[in-house]
């Protein structure tokens, strides 16, 4: 499409729409300063709230602070005085509120100024002079003070809050007036882009439906199969898009003119060659069903052979499962003897420390016999000393006996003699029964040395034969050892080869399952290939059928284009 800059409809409906853009940006520039200007002024409004507040807090102040002297000149109370502070402060505190601002008038200077010297002239003179008792003196001072001066404070608050009173007011009248201003050019603006936009409708309107109505009745033309109709076109109307339109329609109608005319021509040779289409698809259908019986008996013969190599694969596969478990087993037979010969390595050590243990038992036993055998001898030689015991003893009764005879005899001159004779034959009796005490003991001891003797004798003569047996398990255990280290060395030797036979028969799975895969595929293929054939024979069947209603069609385009005027 060749279109000139500035000459389409796109250029005419983007300037119209441009104007009333700019119409519409005009409005909402104005809408918003106006704004701006709006909240410019309400935020002042606010300032100079606070400021009003600001000033009828001071004359509020003012009167309360007056009234707190005034009360504590009356009643004397101290808490006045409190209450005098905390509101002077307060005072004080919404002057320096109002100076932060930036907009201080001369008035809040010389209430400032006549606040301090009322707070000074009460703070340093009548409170001073009230508590020293000079009443009258602080009465007369604080007359005009409480008076005149106090109100003149209170008038001067009040004027400088109707002052900010009138400030608030002129803004709110200049807020309503510009907004009624703004009010009003908006109205205008949006009556003439109205205005504006009608008559760009309009215009637009007329100039893009003229056009597509004409499109529109030879388009009707075309549908009624008049194809001699073409759209009129001037030099005006060919430079924008809906002349382009106008004049590709009449390429078209050329265009399809030309394509009925070829179509017409054809359809003549179409039934031509539908005709010996019909013969060829006949031909070819012969042909396919013989390929078809052909490929179902090589179908058939692959079947038999898929199943032959399936029970093939299971086969296989089950001797590979089973060597497998064989290999398992020798796994685990190996893994057995090798820990039967740890086993076996530990008992040999394990016999070696019994070996160690016995000798040291039978060394021990031995020192313990010799050491029995020595403790018989021991007691026999206490059995002879207690035997001379009781011997002594028995003479030295028969002295004591005969030494209290010869005390009997000396009379009163042998009764002492006869009271110690008497006291060694007691003690020889106690010696003779103690020595005969201790001789059964000796006895005793005797019989039990002479059986542990016996006892050790046979403990020596077990050790003997228990060191004879460890001996001969320790060598059964090296026979065993070494029997262990064989069967776990063929063991591994036989596990190894199951691997390779089982790594072969996996090999030979794999191979077989990749030939079954191969026939099943080409099972499938043929399959296929017989499927195709079968559907190459209906295809034909329908191409013969297709053909023939292809002449019939030819015929009947021939009739359907004679219709159109060309």
């Amino acid at each position: 499409m060749n279109v000139r800059k500035g000459t389409g409809i796109r250029s005419k409906v983007l300037f119209g729409i441009s104007v009333i853009i700019v119409i519409l940006l005009g409005i909402s520039i104005l809408a918003v300063v106006n704004i701006q200007q709006v909240n410019k002024r309400v935020n002042d409004i606010e300032t100079k709230q606070n400021e009003l507040l600001n000033y009828e807090n001071m004359g509020f102040n003012m009167v309360r602070a007056n009234a707190a002297i005034r009360g504590y000149l009356l009643f004397n109370e101290a808490k006045m005085i409190k209450n005098y502070e905390d509101i002077t402060t307060q005072l004080e505190n919404s002057i320096e509120k109002i100076k932060k601002t930036g907009n201080v008038p001369l008035n809040l200077l010389e209430f400032e100024q006549g606040f301090t010297d009322w707070t000074n002239a009460i703070e340093k003179q009548v409170i001073p002079l009230w508590q020293k008792g000079e009443k009258q003196r602080a009465l007369e001072i604080a007359k005009p003070l409480v008076g005149d001066q106090s109100t003149k404070l209170v008038l001067l608050s009040q004027d400088l809050a109707k002052q900010k009173e009138k400030e608030i007011q002129h803004h709110l009248q200049s807020i309503v007036s510009n907004g009624t201003k703004t009010e009003k050019s908006m109205l205008w603006f949006s009556l003439i882009a109205i205005i504006i936009g009608g008559a760009i409708g309009l215009f637009m309107g007329d100039r893009i439906s003229k056009p597509i109505l004409q499109v529109a009745n030879t388009m009707d033309q075309l549908a009624k199969g008049d194809f001699t109709k073409r759209i009129p076109l001037t030099s005006k109307t060919s430079k924008d898009e809906l002349g382009q339109l106008a004049l590709s329609t009449n390429r078209m109608v050329d265009q399809l003119s030309t394509i009925l005319k070829q179509v017409e021509e054809t359809s003549v040779q179409l039934a031509a060659f539908s005709e010996e289409l019909t013969a060829s698809s006949e031909q070819t259908s012969k042909a396919t069903e013989q390929i078809t019986v052909s490929i179902q008996e090589i179908t058939s013969g692959t079947e038999d052979i898929v199943i032959q190599t399936q029970q093939t694969d299971r086969t296989v596969t089950e001797i590979s499962n089973n060597m497998e478990q064989i290999g398992l087993y020798t796994k685990t037979t190996a893994n057995a003897s090798i820990e039967a010969s740890k086993t076996a390595e530990n008992g040999n050590q394990v016999m070696e420390k019994a070996i160690q243990q016995m000798e040291f038992i039978h060394t021990k036993v031995g020192d313990f016999a010799e050491v029995v055998h020595r403790l018989n001898s021991k007691s026999n030689q206490i059995g002879q000393i207690v035997q001379m015991i009781t011997e002594i003893a028995e003479q030295t009764n028969l002295l004591a006996l005969n030494a209290a005879i010869e005390a009997a005899r000396a009379g009163e001159h042998g009764k002492g003699f006869a009271v110690v004779a008497d006291e060694v034959r007691k003690l020889a009796e106690q010696s003779g029964n103690a020595a005969k005490d201790v001789n059964d003991l000796i006895l005793d001891i005797q019989n039990e040395i002479t059986e542990a003797v016996h006892e050790m004798n046979r403990e020596e003569d077990l050790v003997n034969e228990g060191m004879t047996m460890i001996y001969q398990a320790k060598t059964s255990f090296s026979d065993i050892q070494l029997a262990v280290d064989q069967v776990s060395n063929q063991m591994q030797e036989v596990s190894a080869a199951v691997q390779q036979v089982t790594s072969g028969i996996n090999g030979m799975v794999g191979l077989i399952k990749g030939i079954n895969e191969t026939i099943e595929g080409s099972a499938k293929n043929m399959e296929t290939i017989a499927a195709s054939t079968e559907e190459q024979t209906a295809s034909m069947e329908e191409i013969a059928a297709s053909s023939e209603e292809l002449a019939k069609m030819a015929e009947e385009l021939k009739s359907v284009v004679s219709i159109f005027k060309l």
